[in-house]
């Protein structure tokens, strides 16, 4: 008995992760079909440690495109550079608004679900605390600037507001 419940469990976790693995995501065939869904970029980015010590290293950045209703759009091995750019804010009131350029940089993301925020994964690029050339005087908060070029050679823009920089 044990042996078949063995099996049996084994047999759906095998099917599920065939059916998960397929699911949803468009081939290289499909690429222009989905770039015309594309509404938006949204980026994100938050403090990140990536070495063994206790202290925060940097910021990862994620980046997704999105649909009219702000879903995810979902792609795989396709890949599309992304310029990003970070800086300062002149106070800390909102709405921020950029005072310096303190990092300037590129990346590529090739896959909706191994670049995605949600999916807690590695993001399109880490960026070190001593990467940014900011100042002491500098505020702790900063605005992140991406744009995204699609195949196609469209490009989407989007801001995150609230990045730490320091």
């Amino acid at each position: 008995m044990k042996k078949l419940t063995f099996f049996v469990v084994a047999l759906f976790l095998l099917l599920a992760g065939c059916a998960q693995q397929t699911a949803g995501k468009p081939t290289t065939e499909e690429a222009l079909d989905w770039v015309d869904d594309i509404a938006r970029a949204w980026v994100v980015a938050h403090s990140h440690n990536w070495d063994s010590d206790a202290e925060d290293d940097g910021i990862r950045v994620w980046v997704e495109l999105q649909d009219k209703n702000e879903d995810e759009i979902r792609y795989e091995n396709i890949e599309m550079p992304i310029l990003i750019e970070v800086y300062t804010t002149e106070s800390k009131t909102l709405p921020r608004e950029p005072e310096r350029l303190v990092y300037s940089g590129s990346s590529v993301t090739r896959s909706w679900d191994k670049d995605a925020f949600v999916t807690g994964a590695n993001g399109i690029r880490d960026i070190a605390w001593e990467d940014m050339s900011t100042l002491p005087t500098d505020q702790t908060y900063g605005i992140i600037y991406v744009t995204i070029t699609l195949p196609n050679g469209k490009e989407f823009k989007a801001l995150y507001d609230e990045a730490r920089i320091k």
